[in-house]
């Protein structure tokens, strides 16, 4: 952060001085309506979470554990997010 401010250097943060990490994360973030309910909120939210893990491994197993739950439960969870991997 205190990177993109010394590149700025007039006080204004532009989407150009930001990491490419976060104006990713930022583009493909789930967006919310006002109208969503928690339940619809929390599984929209599941399914960002567990597809943006799924790129940055090579295995649903990695990916398992990474989100720190058993392979069983994770197959289970796709299938319910309704994700095809």
């Amino acid at each position: 952060f205190l990177r993109s401010i010394v590149l700025a250097g007039n006080g204004t943060i532009g989407i150009e001085y930001l990491p490419e990490e976060i104006v990713e994360f930022e583009s493909e973030a789930p967006e919310f309506r006002a109208s969503q309910s928690l339940h619809e909120a929390e599984l929209e939210f599941r399914r960002f979470f567990v597809l943006k893990t799924l790129r940055r491994v090579k295995s649903k197993t990695e990916a398992a554990k990474q989100l720190g739950i058993n392979r069983t439960h994770f197959f289970r969870m796709l299938e319910q997010l309704g994700i095809v991997a």
